[in-house]
């Protein structure tokens, strides 16, 4: 999507909208345009080096992210108006990692404002956070 003109793309998503509507279709959507997802998408899943990190419904993994990478992820979406300042806007520090040489553990631990020793030592799981809402960070609710 990012390729076409601005003035094709609201018409392109809205006739793929138009034929999953009619045919009861089902798009696998990837996109780094979080307004263009959330709009479209009815389920979200954010991925870190290519690992999924959380998974739920659209408008709550965007309006009510739990994992630290969603949250600086979505924090970064630019606003509308561009005079008024984003409070909570979260920069992340630290190297990104390779993809061909993953850290232990959880993969985003690097760069993770709360991350701790035990997050070197195992993948974590997507734990359910909300109803149909899961998150792999056992830490979730610090932030």
């Amino acid at each position: 999507m990012s390729a076409l003109d601005v003035s094709i793309q609201p018409q392109v998503i809205n006739l793929l909208m138009d034929l999953q509507e009619e045919f009861g279709l089902t798009y696998l959507f990837i996109a780094h345009d979080l307004s263009v997802v959330v709009h479209i998408s009815t389920r979200i899943a954010v991925m870190y080096l290519g690992c999924l990190v959380e998974l739920g419904p659209a408008l709550e993994v965007y309006h009510h992210p739990r994992h630290p990478y969603s949250k600086a992820l979505l924090s970064a979406v630019p606003l509308p108006d561009p005079s008024k300042a984003r409070a909570g806007r979260i920069i992340l520090k630290g190297d990104v990692p390779t993809p061909i040489n993953k850290p232990s553990g959880c993969v985003f631990r690097g760069r993770c404002p709360i991350a701790r020793p035990a997050c070197a030592e195992a993948r974590p799981p997507l734990l359910e956070v909300a109803t149909g809402h899961f998150a792999a960070c056992p830490y979730h609710a610090e932030m």
